[in-house]
């Protein structure tokens, strides 16, 4: 109970030493004393470890000061105390000689034969080692012993963590006094660094702020160049323009010095001594000539840690730079790398800005206009504006000549332009475009003297030359060019791409409208000479019509006279061939009676003729007009009947009438609506074999409800045939008389059916010999049909199946004009 309470005790004192003001020393020495006393032991020690896991400090009880410095040179890791501390765990060991791995000892190490080892851990760090040795009257140390000197061991880490905190608050308040005065002076040129919008002004002056606050002589801010590898000088300090070209032509990479290397692995790269560091040895001669002997370099990252440059300091002698100059320049780097981030950033959106506008421009060019000649000259005025240059020039492909042709240009020579107008696939930097299809770069035409001698001569440095598509065909190439050498960077690349795609359809379509308008152009031509000749032609033919009707006239004059002229003695010739048959002169014998029928026969068919070719003559002439009257329709059909019966029954064909009910009156001039129908009745008759038969029906029909196609509602008048002028009023179209002549007879081929109503024909010479006739009648019906404003057609299913001839007549309504 005596010994609990004793342990107790002193583990609140050395609570309240580490609440008080004792240093850390002091507690952790109070704390083995306490335990080399409580527990009853010879000695003890407690071990400290440092960063590196060696003794940085060594606190002792009940060892005398030479032993003390005996083992105060041991090695942390070796022995009884190495094992504890490998393996981090508690040691307790009654007989160190009968432990399995018995430690050796120096002549000097004190006797040690029990052992109690706790290592002094806090937060999962090792931070040293209490332990105990050689506990009074040859005894073992116990599991109470451990835990005393557990708590003990405990409160040891506390107090250590404590120091370390401390150290690290005050050195964290020494770099933050000092952070703030390098803050302050960082501060103060804040302003005026940001409120310089170009990078290079902005550089030169971080240059000459960084070099006063590091205390370099001689520094240099350099920026990666991010189209190639590579640094690029931007602001220097102390430096001769030799020295700072030597620079800026070392490659990127891990042996291009601390030039490359600081960004290479984006951290800090120290070389002391020039002459021996092996980054340095391969470029010793040009750091020589500088007079450049150590370096020291810190690299700039973006708040993603992308590197974008490298501050560094350079010293004539070898030198290493303190830490205080290192955290300056990584502080004032960092400062550095956002400034250089807002340049960019304001370079973009100017960038940006200046391709939206330009294809913005393009756009509103390529929707508003189809003149070729304008698109091209807005595309190259945007493109130009948007890059900074003055020159350039769009070549589109002449599929015809198999060529590229030069179609606009700006800001070339008339006898660059003279000389350049043509390139073939292949040829020059615009036909090599065209033949790969892709974008085509040139930094310094120097170095590709085979491209165009022409535009070195000129004067051009760089061309940036991309195709033009239109619907994934390249139909043009589009060149930019500066007189400076220049590398166009990815954005103005992108730009360029943009513009060539926009603008390929747009071309296209330009194009297409010219060709559409020339061709538009010829045809207007082509239609004014067409109407010229046709107005020629016109006249002509008025001419060839008016010669027509005059010799038509002249004719049916001529047939009007004849046919009087002939039939006056052909009427005397059939008057007395009647009275010659009729035997008023005496008696004739059989012989003379069959020659005087002839003559009267013949006489009686010549005067048909000629009354069928007068007819037709006073027909054509217009000199016949029909006298519409009210009659009845039966009486009418019954007397045409009648004038042909004869002829049927000597023939030995029968006859039949049909008359739909309704069917009452007629409107038609009499005596050639009996012509009509005695005319295609007889043919009937003419045409029918013995045993056959005739129809003769008439029926109502109602144009509205039925068209047969064989007439338009503008032929139905009366006066004039369907293709005539003769001005008659339009007839009352909605009901027709219909009569139809149906026979069983020799019927007709269907292609002589267009011909069946033609003056003078005949279709068949063996049916002229069989059959006589003028090849008048259906002519002249068709004329007279025609005259009251109908319309007449034939119907056949071939031949040896008869013929319906169908004819059509307004019912009511027609007043002849």
């Amino acid at each position: 109970m005596n010994r609990h309470l004793a342990s107790l005790r002193a583990l609140a004192e050395s609570a309240f030493d580490l609440a008080g003001d004792l240093s850390c020393e002091a507690v952790l020495q109070r704390i083995i004393e306490r335990a080399v006393e409580l527990v009853g032991c010879r000695y003890g020690a407690l071990v400290i470890l440092d960063g590196g896991g060696q003794i940085a400090e060594f606190y002792t009880a009940g060892i005398d000061p030479p032993a003390q410095a005996a083992i105060s040179h041991l090695a942390a890791w070796k022995g009884t105390l190495g094992i504890s501390l490998r393996e981090q765990r508690i040691l307790r060991v009654g007989d160190l000689a009968r432990y399995p791995r018995p430690p050796s000892f120096s002549p000097r190490h004190p006797p040690m034969k029990s052992f109690l080892g706790i290592p002094v851990s806090a937060q999962g760090q090792l931070l040293g080692e209490l332990y105990l040795a050689e506990k009074q009257g040859d005894r073992w140390f116990s599991a109470e012993d451990e835990a005393f000197v557990g708590a003990l061991a405990r409160q040891a880490a506390i107090a250590i963590r404590n120091a370390h905190l401390y150290a690290e608050a005050q050195e964290g308040a020494r770099q933050a006094q000092a952070g703030a005065l390098q803050l302050r002076r960082l501060g103060a040129s804040a302003a005026q660094i940001t409120s310089q919008p170009d990078l290079v002004q902005n550089l030169d002056r971080l240059a000459a702020i960084m070099a006063e606050a590091c205390g370099a002589q001689r520094c240099a801010i350099v920026l990666v160049d991010g189209e190639r590898p590579g640094l690029v000088r931007t602001a220097v300090v102390g430096l001769q323009a030799e020295c700072v070209e030597a620079i800026a032509s070392l490659p990127l990479g891990p042996a291009a010095a601390c030039f490359g290397t600081a960004e290479h692995p984006n951290d800090l790269v120290i070389i002391e001594d020039t002459h021996t560091d092996p980054l340095t040895i391969p470029h010793l001669h040009r750091l020589e000539a500088c007079g450049l002997r150590s370096i020291w370099s810190v690299p700039m990252r973006s708040r993603e840690g992308r590197v974008l440059g490298t501050f560094m300091a350079f010293a004539s002698q070898p030198a290493r730079p303190g830490h205080e100059q290192v955290e300056i320049a990584t502080v004032y780097a960092r400062h550095v790398a956002i400034a250089i981030e807002s340049a960019h950033f304001f370079q973009r959106m100017e960038s940006t800005n200046r391709s939206l506008t330009a294809l913005n421009r393009v756009a509103q060019t390529v929707n508003e206009s189809l003149d070729l000649q304008e698109i091209l000259n807005a595309v190259l005025d945007a493109t130009l504006k948007a890059v900074g240059l003055e020159a350039g020039n769009i070549r589109l492909w002449d599929e015809r000549e198999g060529v590229l042709t030069m179609a606009g240009h700006r800001g070339m020579s008339a006898g660059y332009v003279n000389r350049m107008r043509h390139f073939r696939p292949g040829e020059g930097v615009a036909g090599k475009v065209f033949e790969r299809r892709e974008v085509f770069l040139v930094e310094d035409l120097r170095e590709y003297p085979h491209l165009n001698d022409i535009a070195q001569k000129e004067g051009v440095r760089s061309v940036a030359s991309i195709p033009i598509r239109s619907r994934e065909k390249v139909v043009g190439v589009m060149s930019i060019l500066s007189h400076g050498q220049r590398r166009f960077t990815p954005a103005e690349i992108d730009l360029l791409t943009a513009i060539g795609n926009q603008i390929g359809t747009a071309i296209e379509n330009a194009r297409l409208y010219q060709e559409v308008r020339r061709a538009a152009l010829e045809l207007e031509a082509k239609v004014e000479e067409r109407t010229r000749d046709l107005e020629s032609l016109n006249a002509r033919l008025e001419e060839t019509l008016r010669v027509a009707e005059e010799a038509s006239r002249h004719k049916s004059v001529f047939l009007a006279n004849m046919s009087h002229e002939l039939r006056t003695p052909l009427n005397a010739i059939i008057g007395f061939s009647e009275l010659l048959e009729d035997q008023h002169f005496g008696s004739l014998n059989e012989r003379q009676q069959r020659y005087v029928g002839n003559v009267l026969s013949s006489g009686r068919h010549l005067l048909a003729l000629i009354n069928d070719v007068l007819d037709i003559s006073k027909v054509e002439a217009g000199k016949i007009e029909v006298q519409p009257e009210v009659f009845a329709a039966r009486a009418a059909l019954e007397a045409a009947i009648r004038e042909v019966r004869s002829q049927a029954i000597r023939r030995g064909v029968r006859m039949d009438l049909e008359i739909e009910e309704g069917l009452a009156m007629l409107v038609a001039d009499p005596l050639r609506f009996k012509q009509i129908l005695y005319n295609l009745l007889s043919n009937a008759v003419k045409f029918t074999d013995p045993g056959g038969g005739i129809r003769l029906s008439a029926r109502i029909r109602s144009l509205k409800s039925e068209v047969r196609g064989h007439a338009d509602e503008t032929d139905l008048q009366f006066g004039g045939s369907p293709t005539s002028d003769i001005g008659n009023r339009k007839l009352d179209l909605h009901d027709v008389v219909e009569i139809s002549v149906a026979d069983t007879g020799i019927g007709i081929k269907a292609e002589d059916i267009p011909k069946l109503f033609q003056p003078f024909t005949q279709l068949d010479a063996s049916l002229a010999r069989r059959y006589q006739g003028t090849g008048l009648g259906l002519a002249l019906t068709k004329r007279l049909v025609e005259l009251h404003g109908g319309q007449i057609w034939a119907e056949s299913e071939g031949e040896g199946k008869g013929s319906t001839f169908t004819f059509t007549l307004p019912l009511r309504g027609q007043v002849a004009a």
